[in-house]
This record gives structure tokens, C-alpha cells and sequence, in this order.
């Protein structure tokens, strides 16, 4: 049961890494400001996602 839900995760993520990389490598055509607008806004908030989602999936452990 667990499996199914950290497979749905990892898949989240994964698509959250893709649109984040798309954003990054601007396949996005920027041909305005408000493209640029939105890559900035889905960088403060995809950013902090894939980051809680990689803690999440992470074997608990202190650095």
C-alpha cells in the first residue's frame, strides 16, 4: 500500500522536474514579461515543492 503511494510521489516529482527544467532551459518562448513573470513565480514555488518532496522520499537522516 505504501509502495503505490511513494510510486504516485516519485511521479509527482519527476513532472515537477520536468516543467521546472522546461522553465530553467527556457523552452518556453519568452516573448513577454509576463512569461518571465510566471517562470519567476514557478521558481519560488516549484523550487520549495521538489525540495520537500526529495525530503520526503529521503531516508530520514541528520546532516
Amino acid at each position: 500500500m505504501n509502495k503505490d503511494k511513494l510510486d504516485e510521489k516519485e511521479l509527482q516529482l519527476k513532472l515537477l522536474q520536468e516543467v521546472y527544467d522546461k522553465v530553467n532551459k527556457q523552452d518556453i518562448p519568452k516573448e513577454t514579461n509576463f512569461l518571465d513573470s510566471v517562470a519567476l513565480q514557478m521558481d519560488k514555488v516549484i523550487r520549495p515543492i521538489i525540495t520537500k518532496i526529495e525530503e520526503k522520499l529521503q531516508p530520514q537522516r541528520h546532516h
